[in-house]
Parts: structure tokens; sequence; C-alpha cells
């Protein structure tokens, strides 16, 4: 547990500001969104803990915590989202949150395991939910979402790899940045219920601050919520709840709603949509598409189509590389597409095919880190067979079930290229990795009944095992759940609603 001795004026002082800025972590950022920001890069360049040294070591099994929360067609947990350091009248406190599919909310205290609250979200009045089928098991929308800035605030005060736990710093490029503004209250946790209304809860009590807000329909299949700029969105899938398939958002002053509709299929992969700097959003979708939206009235920017519509099965991923900001998105014909954010009508560069993609599987999201030396990473969950004519220079055993890749993006020609670097060892149902500090955590999410949840701990550069946590983790993942990295820790939730924690006990 983290103690600080503070003067009750400096607490008051801490108390003004987290009113109108983003409680910060001890380096600057935190896991607040799916796939920690709304690039989705999915990873931190710092930690004072983790590192590829010691992890071999130390890395463990913290604790454990059985809940009362129900899977509902497969679906459990979210992935949690974070909070570093709340301030408490007792001093400051670390949580997680995570959405259940029950229509439970928890926060937890983080460095105790200790469960703080639990909040059952009830349904409006006369609103009802249709009949669970397997595409739309129903339930909460498995996502969460806090506060969320634009910008990386390891970027605002001067970007990427500074010391203590900061974020990517890899989002930017030369995009030209939006003017930076306050946040009225970051000590909220945003969900969308099973009735489809946004709920709004406090971080600390897990009571419910604002009236229910209508938002999308009852039994709608939501995923990549994420409250950013003024407004809360989320992506839309499998027409559930008779919900149009597309982008949402909902003005949390006004509470007005916007939508943009795909052409029918679904928005692919589970962290939603990603942002550049410059306020654009960026959705990939099942009919093979690509769109630029902006973000605040989901307005049609610019679009690509693949060729043969073949779907998108991953959430974009928004990073920086040559002064350009590159968007990063994976297809089903088992290839990784890069786009320059500023025109997506095609592509920058095209990866070899790597993966005879699994049908009706998704590679979830692309995660990015940048190294020590400036180079930039690229790593993508697979689930299949990996494609014989890809050579991977570096590989870690035969592959079966899945694995994860790696490539490094390089210039060619003024260009980036995706150059393969590595394959993990085999493993079952692969999620989309989190990265922090040089080191890859990947969690297999194993199969209902037969293969239980194994997380791994990989090399950046190598895709060599670092670790794993072995027989210790006894029930599955859904291919919707995720990982959550901060402060030398990692969460994650299982259908059995069993929260787990691996990592470094916090100094007393």
């Amino acid at each position: 547990m983290r103690k600080w001795k503070i003067s009750i004026v400096g607490a008051m002082l801490c108390s003004l500001v987290s009113g109108i800025a983003f409680a910060q972590g001890r380096g600057g950022a935190e896991w607040t969104t799916a796939n920690a920001n709304a690039q989705r890069t999915g990873s931190f360049q710092t930690d004072p803990k983790i590192s590829v040294d010691t992890v071999a070591k130390s890395f463990q099994f913290l604790w454990k915590m059985k809940t009362d929360n129900a899977a509902m067609g497969g679906n459990s947990f979210s992935a949690p989202v974070l909070m570093d350091r709340a301030i408490a009248y007792r001093g400051f406190r670390a949580y997680e949150f995570i959405a259940g599919s029950s229509d439970n909310v928890i926060g937890m205290d983080s460095d105790l395991g200790r469960q703080e609250w639990k909040t059952h979200l009830t349904p409006m009045t006369g609103a009802t939910s249709p009949a669970a089928t397997a595409a739309c098991p129903g339930g909460l929308s498995p996502t969460v979402s806090r506060l969320t800035p634009m910008i990386p605030i390891a970027a605002q005060v001067g970007g990427g790899g500074g010391g203590g736990r900061g974020a990517s710093g890899q989002g930017g490029g030369g995009a030209a940045r939006p003017r930076l503004t306050a946040v009225p209250d970051a000590n909220r946790v945003y969900v969308v219920a099973s009735d489809g209304s946004l709920r709004t809860l406090n971080v600390q009590t897990g009571t419910e601050v604002d009236p229910p807000a209508k938002f999308l329909s009852p039994g709608a299949k939501a995923s990549g919520i994420i409250a950013v700029n003024g407004t809360v969105v989320a992506a839309t899938a499998d027409g559930c709840g008779g919900n149009a398939n597309g982008i949402h958002a909902i003005n949390l002053a006004s509470k007005a709603v916007s939508s943009w509709k795909t052409a029918g299929g679904s928005v692919a992969g589970t962290a939603g949509p990603a942002f550049s700097l410059d306020g654009t959003l960026f959705a990939a979708t099942t009919d093979g598409e690509l769109v630029a939206l902006d973000s605040r009235t989901l307005q049609l920017k610019d679009t690509f189509d693949a060729a043969g519509k073949s779907a998108f099965n991953s959430s974009p991923s928004v990073f920086s590389t040559g002064g350009k900001s590159v968007v990063a998105v994976s297809n089903s014909d088992g290839k990784i597409y890069l786009f320059d954010a500023a025109g997506i009508k095609a592509p920058l560069a095209t990866s070899p095919k790597y993966v005879n993609t699994a049908p009706g599987t998704t590679a979830g999201a692309i995660s990015t880190f940048k190294d020590s030396e400036g180079t930039t990473w690229l790593f993508a969950a697979a689930l299949g067979t990996l494609a014989a004519d890809t050579k991977f220079p570096v590989n870690n055993g035969a592959v079966t079930n899945g694995a994860i890749v790696a490539f490094k993006v390089v210039d060619q020609a003024g260009k980036p290229s995706l150059q393969p670097a590595w394959v993990s060892r085999d493993m079952a149902t692969p999620l989309a990795p989190a990265i922090s500090n040089g080191v890859v955590f990947a969690l297999a999410g194993g199969a209902q009944g037969s293969k239980p949840a194994v997380l791994y701990a990989l090399d950046a550069r190598s895709g060599k095992d670092l670790w794993n946590s072995g027989t210790t983790i006894t029930s599955h993942a859904s291919p919707n759940a995720g990982l959550a990295v901060a402060v030398s820790q990692l969460y994650f939730g299982t259908v059995d609603g069993t929260l787990w924690t691996f990592g470094y006990y916090m100094e007393h």
C-alpha cells in the first residue's frame, strides 16, 4: 500500500487541481480506456519496476478476487481502467474499475486487492432488452472509461519516453493539435448499461452522480467506450437491440446524440475508434471500410475500401513516425495496413500476409510501442495458422493455435513500411497485448472447459519468453476481455467472475 504524508493545505490544493485537470500518475498518464489511451496504443514507455531484466526474476501473482458477476453469452468482464492517485479523505488511493456483463460496475483498491464498491445498474423505467442470442448476448456493454485526454499527457508536457510512468507519446506526428481545455471533473467513470443508457459513477463511492441518459437501444452491443473531448463515444456491432452498427456519441453537457452508420457491417475490433491528435476519429468495419470522422460531429472526412470488401478485424491504432501521424489496422486477409492520418484513400504500406485468419475471430486491437532507440514496433494477435510465405527472423516455437506477431516500422524511400520481426510461442486465443517498458504482456484467453487462460511476459525485441503464469489462472477469458497496466501491476478478469492482478507489490 502506498502512503504519502501531506499537509491539510497540500491536500486542499491537490483537490482543487483534480477538479480542473486529470489525476496524474507518477509518469503523468493513466490507463483510462480500452487499450490505454485515445490513440489505442496499448502501451506505456516506462515503469518503475517492470523491465526485461526484472520480469524474468521477480514478476509474480499478487491477488485474485471472486465476484458474483454472471457471464452472459461468454462475456464477463471488460478490460479494466485505472486511476493511480485518487484523492480520498485518508490520502491517495489507487483504483481499478471494471464492468461486468450482469450490469455490475466494480471499484477495487488495486493496492490491496479489496473491493471498495459495487454498483448494480437498474434499467430505466420502460426499457426492455430483447431476448439474448449467440451474437447478441445482452447485458452491460463490456467496456468502461474515465475521462481521457485527446493528447497523451506525456505529449502535452514534451513527449514520449521521459522518466516515471509515461504514456506512449507516439500518437503525434506533425498533426495540428487542438487547444487543450480544462477537464470539468475527472473523478467519474462512464459506462453503458444493458438498457443502452449512459451512466456516470463517482470513482470513490460508485454512486450515480447524474441521471441515466438515453444513448443506445436496449440490448445494443457496444465496445470501445471512451469519454473524450466533452463526449462519450461508442462503437456498435451485430445490429443488436435494433441499434444501427456504427459510431455513436453523446454530448456530456447537452446529452444530444449523434451517429455515423456503417454500410451494414459491424465496427471491427474490441477497442472501438482511435483518435489522432487533431481530433480525427478513425474506425474500421467488417465491410472492409476504414473511415475518418470529425470527432465532434461524426461527419465523414475520408474513407478507404479494402479490395473485395475484405473485412477489417481490429480496432485502429494511431502512432507517429517520420513526422507523420499514422493509422494501423489489421484485416482478415492476414495483413496489417498503414495509412497517413492526413488522408486515408490509399495505404502507405501493407505488411506481408502473416496469418491464415480463423473465421469469426478478431485481432482485437493493434498495440504500438517506441523503444529507447526510437524504433516503432507494432504487435498484433494472430488467430489461426501462420502464413507459409512470410518469414519472421525470430520464431519462438511452432504455432498451431495462435500467437503474438511483431513488426518494425522502418523507413523505405521516405515512407513507413512494415518489417516482420518475430513470432511468439503458440498461444490459445491470444488477446491484444499490452506493453510496458519493453515488455509485451499477452493473455492467451484459452477455451471454455478445456484451456484456462495463461498470462505471458515477452521481450518486445525478440518475443522471447520472460515469464508466464503457468497453471495459476483457473478459467478462460472472453475474446472481448483485455489487459490494463499501471505502476508495475497488470489487471484483467476471467469468465468465472474472478479479477486477477500480477506484478509487484507497492511499497508500504
